[in-house]
């Protein structure tokens, strides 16, 4: 038993220094294929960086600056992000150079406060869309004064137009409003109804 152990480390021993042997061979032939590799990668960005500077000079600065735009809104750029973290998404996007480095950022800059104001506006947009979709389904539910919001919610809690408004304390005021609304119609007509009768006798 004993002497077999002993054997298997030997083994063992052989296999690893072996691996060990393998990874430093691997290593010495990858050296040279990877240093060619980031020639070839310097020698692609010096190319296409001439090639952009060409361009530059063909095409006029504010097409430039649209097409440098219209790359930003396809490849989905966040308003809300840095240049930084936006980077990784356009830098290999050959619209990429056709600007310089200060234009890039200056377009960026302006791209992200116009998207941002663009967001704002479409969320507030959605959101009175969504009050007033809210706002029909009260009309429409048959409330009256006497009408209650834990029945409201129970009868239309699954309703899509419910569910939109996202805060049960929201639905709970717009609910309130629009039964407050009911009542001071209902008085009117009852104020009415008293004149008609006062006036007929």
């Amino acid at each position: 038993m004993l002497c077999v152990s002993r054997l298997e480390e030997g083994e063992e021993g052989a296999a690893e220094g072996t691996e060990a042997q393998n990874g430093a061979t691997e290593t010495k032939t990858e050296e040279p294929i990877m240093t060619a590799l980031r020639a070839q990668g310097k020698e692609s960005a010096m190319e296409a960086e001439l090639r952009a500077a060409k361009e530059r000079a063909a095409i006029p600065l504010d097409v430039r600056m649209q097409r440098f735009r219209d790359m930003l809104v396809e490849k989905e750029v966040s308003a809300f992000s840095t240049w930084e973290k936006e980077l990784h998404k356009i830098v290999f996007d050959s619209r990429y150079l056709l600007l310089t480095s200060k234009e890039r950022k200056q377009v960026f800059e302006k791209y992200v406060k116009e998207r941002a104001e663009e967001e704002r506006r479409e969320k507030r947009n959605k959101m009175r869309e969504r009050k007033d979709q809210f706002q029909q389904l009260l009309e429409a539910a048959g409330l009256n004064s006497k009408s209650t919001f834990s029945d409201f919610a129970q009868k239309y809690g699954k309703d899509e137009r419910f569910k939109n408004i996202e805060k049960m304390r929201e639905r709970e005021s717009m609910f309130n409003d629009f039964v407050q609304e009911l009542r001071k119609l209902e008085r009117e007509e009852r104020l009415n109804q008293r004149e008609k009768v006062d006036l007929n006798r």
